[in-house]
């Protein structure tokens, strides 16, 4: 694709995703960050698709964070979620791209963001902890040493490795902060399941079992790159880029050929009438009443 289109594209996406923000919908804003994904595999253009990554994470963190906290304080979090998000659109069309410093601002906004995900109980509690990123880096050593030592359990269709390293890094990551190597290969690790979740659709067998031999040229050296940037004390940040559009790419393409997968469809609940929700409520009270009265 013409180069000129492809930054058309990015730049109407990006203006699209900063208006869903301030509209509060956070979920277009996911869409948006996989478009742009998406529409990197016409051009080729893995600063864009980083660019894409930040965004639907942005939105995931943002979804998540409305429901949990006061809106006052939803509001002082957005102000920073617009500041990023006003850094993020004028770097990435910058002709001259410093992938350190996408890299540095990207996790200086997940630092910033973190003082506000938390209830009151949960700040009461963050106080015990403090912050030791040393002790989230010690424990991305183990967690990713772990990773290789155990990797052939991505021979079982039905493993939750991946999803299982990815919440203890990031329940001690919250707990303890995150340095920017931290911010780097936790974000290759969600890329790779995302890419490892279509591969077990498309290649396991009925009973379940994939062919090793696939899972373990494919996926053994992505692992390999991870240990290394693990181990790096100081990244090659465009290096780091370029794993990552790889494995997006991957996915996007594989959204494709299979488009949402049936298992992470989200089917809306059913909305009860007000009498409806009555009479439930009336039904439980009195069952409850007789079960004390039993």
């Amino acid at each position: 694709m013409n180069k000129d289109l492809n930054v058309e594209m990015y730049t109407k996406n990006m203006k699209v995703a900063t208006l869903s923000f301030k509209m509060e919908d956070f979920q277009l804003m996911n869409v948006i960050g996989n478009r742009i994904m998406s529409d990197c595999l016409f051009g080729d253009n893995e600063n864009f698709a980083l660019f894409g990554f930040f965004v639907k994470q942005m939105a995931l963190n943002y979804l998540n964070l409305k429901p949990r906290i006061a809106q006052s304080d939803f509001l002082g979090a957005k102000l920073i979620g617009e500041d990023y998000l006003g850094i993020l659109l004028s770097t990435s069309l910058d002709m001259n791209i410093d992938m350190a410093k996408c890299w540095a601002d990207y996790h200086e906004f997940n630092i910033k963001i973190q003082q506000y995900s938390a209830s009151d109980i949960d700040k009461s509690i963050k106080e015990i902890y403090g912050d030791n990123p040393n002790i989230t880096e010690n424990v991305r050593y183990w967690l990713i040493d772990f990773l290789v030592k155990d990797r052939e359990m991505l021979y079982d269709s039905k493993n939750n490795f991946l999803k299982g390293l990815i919440d203890e890094f990031q329940r001690v990551g919250l707990t303890y902060n995150y340095t920017i190597i931290d911010t780097a290969v936790f974000s290759c690790l969600i890329a790779l399941d995302r890419y490892y979740e279509y591969f077990v659709f498309q290649y396991a067998a009925e009973n379940g079992v994939l062919d090793t031999e696939k899972v373990k040229t494919t996926f053994f050296p992505y692992i390999d790159k991870v240990k290394q940037f693990s181990s790096s004390k100081e990244l090659d940040y465009g290096e780091v880029t370029h794993l990552l559009w790889h494995l997006t790419k991957s996915w996007r393409e594989s959204f494709i050929h299979y488009s949402e997968l049936p298992y992470k469809t989200v089917q809306k609940p059913v909305e009860l009438s007000k009498e409806a929700k009555k009479k439930l409520s009336e039904a439980i009270s009195k069952a409850l009443q007789k079960e004390v009265k039993s």
